[in-house]
């Protein structure tokens, strides 16, 4: 794509400072200390169960505090027994959460090597610092920090392997590497035999990196691990003479480096933004088979009730004058009609159909 088309991102090195996006920081936990109570409430309210237990509470709470209908069971038996069970399911969530976001400050806080661009030497940064536009120096079996294009590998013509095992649960190695323009740029890489074999290497490219200048032109994030699209210039190289970039030319988040000496590449995506976040999927409400088969036999067990709630109303309702009038019977007059305030009274009694206790 050329430079300057919609969508696009430029990146530079050696050059001007980059914009800032989005923070390299993860977060998988769900909850933060003031939007736990409300969002675990509303999870938990996805449960047909614990809907039902709340509004059969506030009819029996009605039923004894007000004349609508007859209340004869007391809402805190029901009530205080809801509350009990969800705070409990609350607390199991906030211990899965709390060890979500132990995980997320570990990995977090995770050192990354950068190179101090106009000087010949390298630095750490925790890698919820790291930025777009940063070149990081990456060593075998250490994993990429951000979504990178490489500028130089050790291996043979600036190539470098890399584990996918975090992003696809595939074992064998994929071949990455460097643009050619740029390999050629630092020269050859003398193969990686020793340690002091490492030390010259490393000096090498540093030295070279103090006048490296070049323009990555990126296509915007996307979820895609097996695509991407860019072009990269080398010393301010116009856009005719840029080299086209692919998915080869592209090291991604949560990868490793393997059976390459080192690497070093510019960050292009960061956090958000990166394939590996952006393939992620947010912590789901776990609702097992049991507690699906439950709501469904509950749904049940509601339509029964209401029917014969309903029926017991009509048998009331057509049998009332015949016994209404003995003397030592005085019907409450209810705010609701009677039909309706009287099928709520036998809906609140036959609640023992589906106890919470069983629930």
């Amino acid at each position: 794509a050329p430079a300057g088309a919609p969508h696009m991102r430029e990146v530079t090195v050696g050059g001007a400072p980059n914009k800032q996006y989005v923070h390299n920081g993860i977060k998988t936990s769900k909850y933060t200390w003031y939007t736990f109570i409300p969002k675990n409430l509303f999870e938990q309210m996805h449960k047909f169960g614990n809907v039902y237990f709340l509004i059969l509470s506030a009819m029996m709470y009605l039923g004894e505090h007000t004349t609508l209908f007859i209340g004869t069971i007391a809402s805190f038996s029901t009530f205080g027994t809801l509350c009990m069970m969800m705070s409990v399911t609350a607390a199991v969530a906030l211990i899965d959460d709390r060890r979500r976001g132990k995980a997320d400050q570990e990995t977090n806080s995770q050192e990354a090597t950068y190179v101090v661009i106009g000087q010949e030497g390298t630095a750490k940064k925790r890698w919820d610092e790291v930025k777009v536009g940063d070149v990081l120096y990456v060593q075998d079996g250490e994993e990429f920090s951000a979504d990178l294009v490489p500028l130089v590998c050790s291996g043979d013509e600036g190539s470098c392997y890399v584990s996918t095992a975090n992003l696809d649960g595939e074992t064998n190695l994929k071949l990455k590497g460097a643009p050619d323009s740029s390999s050629k740029k630092f020269g050859d890489v003398q193969r990686i035999r020793s340690e002091e074999d490492l030390k010259r290497a490393r000096t090498k490219i540093l030295q070279k990196l103090k006048t490296y200048q070049a323009k990555i032109m990126a296509e915007a994030p996307r979820a895609s691990i097996h695509d991407f699209q860019g072009s990269i210039g080398i010393d301010g190289a116009s856009n005719g003479d840029s080299e086209a970039l692919e998915s080869k030319h592209l090291l991604l988040r949560g990868t490793v480096l393997r059976n390459t000496a080192f690497c070093v590449g510019v960050v292009v995506y960061t956090g958000a933004e990166t394939r590996m976040v952006m393939n992620s999927r947010p912590a789901p409400l776990k609702l097992s088979n049991l507690e699906k088969i439950t709501n469904a036999t509950m749904l049940v067990v509601l339509v029964a009730q209401a029917l014969l709630a309903l029926v017991s109303d009509f048998s009331y309702m057509a049998t009332q004058s015949s016994y209404m009038k003995a003397w030592y019977l005085s019907p409450p007059d209810l705010l609701l009609p009677d039909a309706l305030g009287y099928w709520l009274t036998f809906f609140v009694l036959y609640s023992n159909m589906m106890p919470i206790s069983l629930y």
